[in-house]
């Protein structure tokens, strides 16, 4: 009896410190993920003087592109000329036209041409305020033109012929795969051109979708 009730207490004991190691872990995991996010806000914040990973001042201007056709509530980020049919984040909001923004950096605050003007990140605004937490969108991230599609849009893209990638002018489109449709695709062209890019969800209080954002890691 003894020996059994000494083997129970040392399984326990083996299972409290298991679960605090995890616990540890996943405080350490969360704790990092705070200080890697990116300042979001910031990236939107126009006229505000960020620096590159290099170190090159830049001024901020943020431009309303497009409105996102969201019939489904279900919302795709990806590379639309790679996996037009990827699967939709997690997250849903509710169906609308929401508008979708663009950071624009530049060496000046009036850039001279189109070529000192680079992407910095893009996003699309469900409710007016300010978020209270940002949350990592599940998505992979891209390889090359980023996007916002609603899910019933990929099928559509996947169905053309010509190339998508024609209707960019190096920075941001407004794409419509079936003339005379609402579905649209607003695509754009990250500032460092390839590259893993990730998207993060602007929280209310209440836990509900302000924003969705994607940081093209040009600004720091």
């Amino acid at each position: 009896m003894l020996v059994a009730i000494v083997g129970g207490v040392a399984i326990a004991i083996v299972i409290l410190v298991w679960r605090s190691r995890q616990l540890r872990r996943s405080h350490a995991e969360q704790r990092q993920a705070l200080l890697a996010q990116p300042d979001l806000e910031a990236l939107f914040r126009a006229g505000l003087r960020k620096k590159t990973q290099s170190g090159e001042e830049l001024v901020v201007a943020v431009r309303r592109v497009a409105t996102l056709y969201v019939p489904t509530g279900k919302i795709v980020c990806c590379d639309p000329l790679a996996v037009p049919d990827a699967e939709p984040l997690e997250r849903r909001v509710p169906a609308g036209e929401y508008p979708v923004d663009v950071a624009i950096a530049s060496p000046d605050a009036v850039p001279s041409s189109s070529s000192d003007t680079w992407v910095a990140g893009m996003r699309v605004v469900f409710a007016e305020g300010t978020p209270v937490r940002w949350e990592r969108a599940d998505g992979k991230g891209y390889r090359g033109v980023s996007c916002f599609m609603d899910a019933a849009t990929g099928s559509l893209i996947k169905r053309e012929s010509p190339e998508i990638i024609d209707q960019l002018d190096d920075t941001w489109a407004d794409h419509r795969p079936v003339a005379g449709r609402r579905e649209n695709c607003v695509m754009a062209m990250p500032g460092w051109g390839d590259g893993q890019y990730d998207s993060y969800w602007g929280l209310d209080a209440l836990d509900r979708p302000l924003q969705l954002v994607t940081d093209f890691a040009l600004v720091a």
